[in-house]
């Protein structure tokens, strides 16, 4: 059992180093926050719309 989970603790370090080797993913472009503050007006709960549009 003591084989085992140092086998598990040597294995999770290798992991570990291999991870931070890597090369960071590049983050999304996003677009500007002022492309979503014209369209805060549009936003409705569901109770308020009319039957018609549900």
């Amino acid at each position: 059992m003591r084989w085992l989970v140092l086998l598990l603790l040597v294995l999770n370090v290798f992991y570990a180093g291999w991870h931070h080797q890597e090369l960071p993913v590049r983050p999304k472009e996003l677009a500007p926050l002022s492309t979503y503050k014209g369209e805060r007006h549009h936003i409705q709960l569901l109770n308020e719309k009319p039957e018609t549009q549900r």
